[in-house]
């Protein structure tokens, strides 16, 4: 089920729906392109001309969506995460 969660980061921040499940927070791929401008693409994940390889594509988009924590991995962006609170900081 989804649920409203603040998303923190570099340009600003974004209310987007999320599954969370435990300490995994899962968002759909349109509230990751709103969000933060990122698509997942056959290339990789890209926003604009930029593009950055995804080595385990079934990692970064499950059940329920694209992984928040593999996604900062593939950024390499540190990530923290309070699900109880309903926010992560990119």
């Amino acid at each position: 089920m989804s649920e409203a969660f603040t998303l923190i980061h570099p340009g600003g921040l974004a209310q987007v729906h999320a599954v969370i499940d435990g300490l995994r927070v899962r968002l759909a791929p349109k509230a990751l392109r709103e969000a933060l401008g990122w698509q997942l693409r056959a290339e990789g994940l890209c926003r604009g001309d930029r593009c950055v390889p995804v080595r385990d594509r079934d990692a970064l988009l499950g059940e329920g969506g694209i992984d928040l924590e593999v996604l900062a991995d593939v950024l390499e962006l540190p990530l923290v995460v309070d699900a109880e609170a309903g926010a992560a900081a990119l």
